[in-house]
């Protein structure tokens, strides 16, 4: 969502003109499903501007006790290299920690590949 916020220039105190400030309010990338464990991924497309903000929320969804997560797919068309990256890294982080990370709904685009990537049998349930 981006919200439009009218700013003025000040240069030694002196006032110029009006302009526009866009900003950014990033809406939440993951939400709970009725699954126990399980996140839905509200974007239909993970790119690397996406990225940052996926990653704040895969961290804010990491819970004490939980033994897996599962993330649902099933609104994605398209991940980028730099998402698949951070999915990677965030399994490694979790196992370390004693939880599994899995995608589930995966389309078949993007299901193969994983396949070429040879990361279907390491991120897919």
């Amino acid at each position: 969502m981006n919200k439009k916020i009218p700013s003025f220039l000040f240069i030694n105190s002196k006032v110029f003109f009006p302009f526009t400030v866009l900003c950014f309010v990033r809406d939440n990338m993951v939400a709970k499903t009725a699954e126990e464990n399980c996140y839905r991924i509200e974007s239909n497309q993970l790119d690397v501007y996406s990225a940052a903000g996926l990653e704040e929320d895969m961290t804010s969804i990491f819970q004490k006790g939980v033994t897996s997560l599962y993330l649902d797919f099933s609104n994605v068309e398209e991940v980028s290299s730099s998402v698949l990256g951070l999915l990677l890294y965030k399994k490694m982080i979790y196992r370390k920690q004693g939880v599994s990370l899995y995608l589930i709904n995966v389309n078949p685009q993007i299901q193969k590949i994983l396949k070429i990537l040879n990361l279907n049998g390491y991120l897919l349930l």
